[in-house]
């Protein structure tokens, strides 16, 4: 299996030392950058952009899905390549004090060699 790289898995923009780990939230997908960017949203994005890294749908360079023949998005998946997969799992809907809210559900696996 292969390793992935701290940009791969966190963005161009991250870096590390022995001590710590820094992450531009520009490079997080869905994530409005802010100083008040509460953990639950950075946790999603930082989800998000793994996922990134494991499966995919493609588009063009504007953003527009590219499909095939019988009009289905055309996806990749490339979670056999590394040691951790992030992939979309599914989406339900939540009804919480009659207010709708969608779930967006994701595994995440870490394959780990045994003895």
């Amino acid at each position: 299996m292969t390793d992935l790289t701290l940009a791969e898995l966190f963005g161009a923009g991250a870096i590390q030392n022995a001590s710590n780990l820094t992450i531009q939230k520009a490079d997080l997908p869905g994530l409005t950058a802010s100083v008040n960017n509460r953990a639950e949203q950075l946790l999603v994005a930082i989800i998000l952009k793994a996922q990134q890294q494991f499966q995919s749908i493609l588009v063009d360079e504007t953003g527009e899905l590219i499909v095939d023949e019988n009009e289905q998005s055309i996806s990749s998946d490339n979670s056999e390549l590394y040691d951790l997969a992030v992939n979309y799992w599914r989406l339900i809907f939540t009804q919480i004090n009659n207010q709708m809210y969608s779930n967006n559900q994701f595994t995440v696996f870490y394959y780990a060699q045994t003895d």
